[in-house]
C-alpha cells in the first residue's frame, strides 16, 4: 500500500529529522561536562530553553489547543527533545553547583506554571514567551566577542538551527498558515544565521594569529666553516696551530 503525502507532511517529516539533529547538538558539550565532571563556562540556559521549547510545541500541537491537524507533526519529534533535554538537565545539574541547581529547578518550576496557562485558554501570550526562550541565548554571541574564540560556541547548533528555522518556516507558511510557528522559526533561522557569521569571523581571525605567532626557526649561516690544521716540528717540542677559514 502506497502513502499519498502531500508536501506540507512531506516538509513536516524533513523538520522532524532537522529538530532532532538540533536537539542532540548539545550532547557533544554534555558528553564533555561528563568526561571533565565540571561544568566549566557553559550556560544552563539553552538546556532549559530548549526543555521548555519543546514542552511548549507538544502542547500548542494537542488539538485542545490548536485545531490545524498539520500541528500534529510536531509532537513526535518534540517528544524526543523533551526526553534528550531532560537527560542533558541531569547530567548538568550533577556536575554544577547548588547555585545552578536552584536556578535551573526554578526555571522548569515556571516552566509547569506556563503549562498551566496554557490549558487555560492563554497560548498565544504563553507562545510568545517560548518563541523568545527558543531563540539561541546571546551568551555564546558575547562570549566569542569578548574572548576572541569560538571554544565555547556550538557550531553544530547553529547548523541545525539554520536548517530546522528554514523548514519549519516553510511548513508554517503552506496550506494552513500558522505566524506562531513562523515567528518563532524565521528568528531562529536569521540568528543562526548571524552566529555562523560570528563563528567564520573570529574562527578565521584566531587562525590568522595562530600562524602570526608562530615561532619561526632559527637562521642558519649558510657559509661552510673549514678547520686548517699545521703541525710545525722545530728544534723542540711540536707544536699545533688551528685556524679558522670562512668560505
Amino acid at each position: 500500500m502506497v502513502m499519498n503525502l502531500d508536501f506540507p507532511t512531506i516538509l513536516g517529516i524533513i523538520g522532524n529529522v532537522t529538530s532532532f539533529f538540533m536537539f542532540c547538538s548539545p550532547a557533544p558539550t554534555i558528553w564533555r561536562i561528563y568526561l571533565r565532571k565540571d561544568n566549566e563556562e557553559y550556560k544552563f540556559h539553552p538546556i532549559v530553553a530548549g526543555l521548555i521549547s519543546c514542552s511548549m510545541w507538544v502542547l500548542y500541537s494537542m488539538p485542545f489547543v490548536h485545531s490545524n491537524p498539520h500541528t500534529i507533526l510536531l509532537t513526535p519529534v518534540n517528544c524526543v527533545g523533551i526526553a534528550l533535554y531532560t537527560f542533558y538537565y541531569v547530567v548538568y545539574s550533577y556536575y554544577g553547583d547548588s547555585f545552578i541547581r536552584v536556578t535551573s529547578f526554578c526555571c522548569c518550576n515556571t516552566e509547569i506554571h506556563v503549562d498551566v496557562l496554557i490549558r487555560r485558554g492563554c497560548g498565544s501570550v504563553c507562545l510568545n514567551l517560548h518563541h523568545t526562550l527558543s531563540i539561541p541565548h546571546p551568551y555564546f554571541e558575547l562570549k566569542v566577542i569578548t574572548t576572541k574564540s569560538v571554544e565555547y560556541m556550538p557550531l553544530s547548533l547553529s547548523i541545525a538551527g539554520l536548517f530546522n528555522g528554514v523548514i519549519w518556516s516553510a511548513y508554517a507558511c503552506i496550506k494552513k498558515f500558522d505566524h506562531y510557528i513562523l515567528i518563532c522559526n524565521a528568528a531562529g533561522a536569521i540568528l543562526a544565521v548571524a552566529q555562523l557569521i560570528l563563528y567564520a569571523w573570529y574562527y578565521v581571525s584566531a587562525q590568522k594569529e595562530s600562524i602570526e605567532t608562530l615561532p619561526t626557526p632559527p637562521h642558519h649561516n649558510s657559509r661552510k666553516t673549514s678547520m686548517v690544521i699545521l703541525l710545525r716540528y722545530d728544534d723542540k717540542e711540536p707544536q699545533l696551530f688551528q685556524f679558522a677559514r670562512v668560505n
